[in-house]
């Protein structure tokens, strides 16, 4: 069976990669607007993760090293929120 070369999904789309970093950029002020307005939380991986362009397969999705990455500082602003809101003992 013939391998299939490799691609990034913005060679599929007609935005170039500092335009799909403008939009992911967008997109993660509104999702903080919305968390705001409705009073919930919300975790920004993209600050998180900031300069560690290791962690991704195709600019976007995470390789297995960036979705264990994620997992560790998701859990780690969850637990901080969590002991942050518990009573004192």
């Amino acid at each position: 069976m013939a391998e299939v070369p490799p691609f990034t999904y913005t060679e599929m789309l007609p935005l170039g990669a500092d335009d799909m970093v403008e939009l992911l950029s967008k997109f993660n002020e509104r999702m903080r607007e919305v968390a705001t307005r409705e009073k919930v939380g919300f975790i920004d991986l993209p600050a998180l993760l900031e300069e560690q362009s290791d962690l991704y397969y195709d600019g976007i999705h995470f390789n297995e090293n960036g979705a264990r990455a994620a997992a560790r500082s998701i859990a780690s602003e969850l637990a901080a929120r969590v002991f942050a809101s518990s009573p004192a003992e």
